[in-house]
């Protein structure tokens, strides 16, 4: 029985994974083959031979897919290496990563095929589990994704076989998207990826719908459906999710995600910061210059507070507020001034673009330090500006060369493309996103959901 990319069940009860090794003089691929007591062990082992070899063009759909950095090239001999280059099916630009404008093809895309790899791109899903994915298996009233099936190769067909159960939390973005398609009323019985009872014909079928769909926009001849599980991973870990979390979202072991994405598992500044926070305790310092006094006890303050705590780095966080009452709340807006020295950071938490600027001008002039507040799991690329007093909420995307200036919200799941300028005290509202270069004035207000710019 074939699981899987070239792995399968032998009459002996070992598993046997295969791979290319090169060709020969005839332009005939000779094959190499791993053995172990479980399909887990083959698997590993054919790896560990592939980077011995560096032969990953031999095996792209393996190796690629899963590690961004791996090259398409042999080193067994000239003569084979050149042959092998000369056939089309081993491409050497194969480039894992998904882009802005692909993931854009799949939100504006209203397909059976481009939900499935949506839902892969968003929920790390591999693309047997895409094949075999039911609607039953979202729930919109828990928010969360059950993923109990995958799906293998017997007999040129794809069976659906069970693997260990595990559920995904849909984010409010893609609750949204799935509910404006209308997936909440789709027969519970129906797959995701062709819409009806019928299972898809094989993997090569699904890897050739992605090229398709991509095609009409992109050279899309050398890109692979598992890519969208790859650009989630390394996703979730550039926005600093512990490996074990991506584990069990995406159902990779963690060995594995620390051989192909270990690179993006990295120490931010903040938790640096976080260190020497608990340093200081130890030593008994005096450690108020870490305390945060937000101006606004509302919701979006607590929204606020929650994310300034999920940082690590403040001491104490306090609230003022002429209206609210709580055990957080220490004083009145107007008494500001008086918590300077205990209070040394400050950040205005009003939704009023109007209010928000008066606030963060009346605490900049009086010498408090605004910081910048990014929620965990907002995927910012590492070279976009961001000015004082803005914050960043759950699940929104920034990506490479944005400029957001000072005190500006952007909410959770919405999205600033490449290159756009977001000038001061702006909200972007829950799931807008403001297109590629587009310029957005002070003080403006993207409302919820809506697509700004030309």
């Amino acid at each position: 029985m074939r699981v899987g990319p070239n792995v399968y069940l032998r009459s002996d009860g070992r598993w046997e994974a295969r791979y290319q090794k090169c060709v020969d003089e005839n332009d005939r691929v000779v094959y190499g083959y791993t053995y172990g007591i479980t399909q887990e062990e083959a698997v590993k082992k054919r790896t560990e031979k592939l980077i011995e070899l560096n032969v990953a063009g031999a095996d792209t759909s393996i190796l690629a897919s899963q590690n961004p950095e791996v090259s398409t090239c042999t080193v067994l001999n000239t003569k084979a290496t050149r042959c092998f280059m000369k056939k089309e099916k081993f491409k050497q630009s194969f480039n894992p990563q998904i882009s802005d404008s692909i993931q854009t093809i799949l939100i504006q895309n209203n397909t059976p095929e481009s939900t499935a790899f949506f839902l892969g791109l968003f929920l790390g899903l591999s693309i047997g589990e895409m094949a075999v994915l039911r609607y039953g298996d979202l729930d919109f009233t828990t928010h969360m994704v059950m993923v109990s099936q995958n799906a293998v190769s017997e007999n040129r067909k794809l069976i659906p076989v069970s693997v260990e159960p595990r559920a995904i939390p849909m984010t409010d973005y893609v609750i949204w998207l799935l509910t404006r398609r209308g997936l909440q009323k789709k027969e519970k019985n129906y797959y995701v990826f062709t819409d009806s009872a019928e299972l898809v014909e094989s993997i090569r079928k699904i890897e050739s719908s992605f090229r398709k769909l991509l095609s009409p926009w992109m050279d899309a001849a050398d890109l692979s459906a598992e890519a969208l599980r790859s650009t989630f991973i390394r996703r979730c870990l550039q926005s600093n999710l512990n490996i074990e979390t991506v584990s069990l979202l995406t159902g990779v072991d963690k060995e594995t995600l620390y051989r192909y994405f270990g690179m993006y598992i990295k120490a931010t500044p903040m938790d640096i910061k976080r260190l020497d926070h608990y340093c200081r305790i130890g030593e008994n310092r005096d450690i108020r210059h870490m305390n945060l006094l937000i101006l606004g006890a509302g919701s979006h303050g607590h929204g606020v507070k929650e994310i300034a705590e999920m940082t690590g780095v403040f001491s104490a966080i306090k609230f003022l507020d002429d209206s609210e009452e709580g055990l957080d709340i220490i004083g009145k807006y107007e008494d500001y001034l008086s918590y300077f020295r205990a209070f040394p950071l400050a950040f205005p938490a009003f939704d009023d673009n109007d209010l928000r600027e008066m606030w963060t001008k009346r605490l900049q002039q009086a010498g408090f330090l605004l910081p910048r507040l990014i929620h965990p799991s907002a995927i910012v690329s590492d070279d976009v500006e961001i000015g004082e007093g803005t914050i960043i909420m759950s699940q929104a995307t920034v990506n490479s060369g944005v400029k957001i200036g000072n005190a500006c919200i952007i909410a959770p799941n919405s999205m600033a493309s490449f290159g756009c300028r977001i000038d001061n005290y702006c909200h972007l509202d829950s799931g807008c996103i403001v297109r590629r270069d587009a310029y957005v004035p002070e003080k403006t207000l993207v409302e919820s959901r809506e697509v700004y710019g030309k």
